[in-house]
């Protein structure tokens, strides 16, 4: 049962990752008991830029320790909310 929950999990942190939905990929890893590293958090605000979902890619950068280029993404293509508006409402429930 557990490897069957495990794997259910990688499944859900890898559909999360290709749909660039930051907090369902946090838990998952959270889940996992795997902390993702500041690398793989930029290359999923990467990825989440590239396709079109700017708030996921800002949330990605926060957490991975960008907060100047979350700032920025924010101000640059969502009219420049800050991190307490767009940010803390993506990550509810989600520890880093």
């Amino acid at each position: 049962v557990r490897s069957d929950s495990e794997e259910f999990a990688r499944e859900i942190a890898e559909i999360a990752w290709k749909d660039c939905n930051v907090p369902v990929f946090l838990r998952a890893k959270v889940v996992l008991k795997e902390k993702p590293d500041g690398k793989e958090l930029e290359r999923l605000a990467e990825r989440a830029l590239e396709i079109g979902r700017p708030s996921m890619a800002a949330l990605a950068f926060q957490k991975a320790g960008f907060d100047e280029k979350a700032r920025q993404v924010r101000a640059e293509t969502l009219g420049g909310k800050n991190a307490g508006e767009e940010g803390a409402a993506g990550a509810v429930g989600v520890e880093t």
